[in-house]
């Protein structure tokens, strides 16, 4: 199969353009590309581009709103609650970080609850969003039970993503983002795609019992047994709890075209500056991981990573590579722009650097 790869910058831009062909205003074209293309920069695919097709469908469906009248529905100098309304979710999400910056700005912290939003991509790009160069970002977001928790033979909780972001003086885009599950879903998925053998620790049959036949998951295992479950309750009461949204047994399928998710996500910025001055915090920062990266390796380790290097190392890569695609996305592009009336030539740039 050809793949091509495709400029980060025209990518972007025609996500944008394509989202607002469909009827989204030039807000929210450029929230859901952003999150898109920003994902294939840091090499996290299956929360990339992958997803335009299925963002839109779900529009078209009904199951997002375009152009959601998003609302504060109660607000303090330090905290905002937020009906999304159905939009999409890094719309409400972008409405959501920018509102935590700026009350982070005035007050030291910002904390904004979202409910009835929508997927909201990787919590590792909005937790980056909400840190910046100057301060802590923290988010999560709660998602349909498919996780047991102690003592379940069937799901409790959903798998909850959370990330908490900032930078140091060296060492950018310090990111810890995890689900808390064992492992993501798409992963299984993935290894039984391929014919590989999936562990026996991962995953429980619809009886409650170990189980490592995809065809036959139930409910995922969390990490840590007890713990995982007990980080995806906090998720829970930091997004849905606290914003009076639907509990996660409440909520409607991510898959689901025709509804929307009604998930509940959480932003908190804490501004640096506040506690003490950033150029002091950032110096620590590389001390500390400076400290990490000096410990004795494991056999067969190379190179000790902090949090997030991987991904800020394949965003400077990518951005001068291209974002790789197969051609089946790219052919896919070239329908969906016909299919909402962009000219002919806007999806030229997606075959301009076939892969050798």
């Amino acid at each position: 199969m050809q793949e091509y790869y495709v400029n980060p910058v025209k990518l972007r831009e025609f996500t944008e353009n394509l989202f607002q062909a469909a009827g989204c205003s030039p807000r929210e074209g450029k929230a859901v590309a952003g999150l898109l293309v920003g994902a294939d920069l840091r090499g996290v695919r299956s929360h990339g581009v992958i997803r335009i097709e299925r963002y839109l469908e779900k529009m078209v469906c009904g199951g997002i709103t375009k152009n959601a009248p998003i609302e504060i529905v109660k607000e303090t100098p330090i905290i905002a609650v937020v009906d999304a309304k159905g939009a999409f979710g890094p719309v409400a999400s972008d409405f959501a970080v920018e509102l935590a910056r700026k009350k982070a700005k005035e007050c030291g912290i910002g904390f904004v609850t979202v409910r009835n939003s929508n997927h909201f991509g990787t919590a590792g790009h909005w937790a980056l969003e909400l840190a910046g160069e100057d301060m802590i970002g923290y988010c999560g977001s709660n998602t349909y039970p498919f996780m047991v928790g102690p003592g379940m033979t069937e799901p409790g909780l959903g798998n909850n993503p959370f990330a908490m972001a900032y930078s140091g003086g060296k060492y950018k885009e310090i990111c810890i983002d995890m689900a808390c599950s064992v492992v993501a879903g798409g992963k299984i998925m993935d290894l039984e795609s391929r014919g590989l053998p999936v562990p026996m620790n991962w995953f429980l049959d619809k009886e409650g019992k170990p189980c490592n036949e995809f065809k036959k998951m139930g409910a995922i295992l969390p990490f840590g047994g007890h713990k995982g479950f007990g980080v995806a309750q906090m998720i829970e009461t930091f997004g849905t709890l606290l914003s009076s949204g639907p509990l996660t047994f409440e909520m409607n399928v991510q898959a689901d075209p025709y509804t929307s998710e009604n998930a509940s996500q959480f932003f908190m910025a804490m501004d640096i500056e506040a506690f003490r001055p950033v150029a002091e915090f950032k110096s620590e920062v590389d001390r500390m991981i400076d400290y990490f990266k000096s410990r004795r390796k494991a056999e067969g380790v190379d190179e000790i990573k902090y949090f997030g290097e991987i991904e800020y190392t394949n965003k400077t890569r990518i951005a001068k590579e291209g974002v790789l695609l197969p051609e089946t996305l790219t052919s896919k592009y070239v329908e969906l722009a016909k299919k909402y009336g962009m000219p002919d030539d806007c999806v030229a740039f997606l075959t301009e650097n076939p892969k050798a």
